[in-house]
């Protein structure tokens, strides 16, 4: 891998990511409004600083990647097959592990950074409604918790979308798959309660109860973290060259 190769190939994908924003349909750019204004002024300020350490903001600040990353990542490789461009990118001399992550990193960088700028006006927003002259800040764990939320969660959704788009005939169908991820994810809570037998939910509860907030989103942080890395490991085992440019 050489760092070269890859800052290359992020910005290819930044520019073609900008490309299609500005040349995106006004009811793309409308939902991508309404996200941001809902996400970062409207909720924090029904809600009050409350949100600041309820864990279903964490939560909702992931969400919020999910839903911006979905389009751009399934369309890494499986979008460079359909405008078929793809047989160009694989005969240049860039690095294939400089491809792979170029093109994660180029993709899920922005979108993190446009969450994370969600979440600082949603804390400004709260500050300017229930402030009244004092400076309202969500503790420590609360934050990093959050901006951890921002990047794994979503790093994660990347790292499956990328192996689902190495492969895929269309965006469409890379789309498809990482819309079961998604919905695995929110139904995981129900789905874990209605599989598990009740002892053990309960044991995990009580687990859960008998730690702090900060250390549950530790162990759950450095969990995300290891899974991440071993998708990514994945999506850099199966990049072929000539078998892409066969599929």
């Amino acid at each position: 891998m050489r760092p070269g190769d890859v800052r290359t190939v992020m910005w290819k994908e930044l520019r073609e990511l900008g490309d299609a924003l500005t040349g995106g349909s006004r009811a793309q750019l409308v939902v991508l409004a309404f996200v941001g204004v809902f996400f970062g002024v409207i909720s924090p300020m029904r809600r009050g600083a409350a949100w600041f350490t309820d864990g279903s903001a964490v939560l909702s600040y992931a969400f919020i990647g999910m839903v911006l990353l979905m389009q751009p990542i399934a369309d890494v490789f499986a979008g460079e097959r359909e405008r078929h461009t793809l047989e160009t990118l694989l005969s240049t001399r860039l690095d294939d592990s400089s491809i792979v992550l170029g093109k994660l990193l180029g993709v899920l960088a922005p979108v993190c950074a446009a969450t994370t700028l969600v979440y600082a006006v949603a804390i400004v927003a709260t500050n300017i409604e229930f402030g009244h002259g004092q400076l309202l800040l969500p503790p420590f764990w609360s934050v990093a918790t959050t901006l951890a939320a921002i990047v794994l969660i979503p790093g994660l959704m990347a790292a499956i979308g990328v192996n689902a788009s190495m492969h895929a005939n269309t965006v469409r169908k890379a789309a498809q798959m990482l819309s079961l991820f998604v919905m695995g994810l929110v139904f995981l809570p129900l789905i874990v309660t209605q599989v598990f037998p009740r002892a053990w939910v309960t044991r995990l509860v009580a687990l859960l109860n008998g730690h702090s907030p900060a250390q549950v989103g530790l162990a759950v942080g450095a969990g995300l973290l290891a899974l991440d890395i071993g998708i990514v490991l994945l999506a850099l085992a199966r990049f072929r060259r000539g078998r892409l440019a066969l599929d």
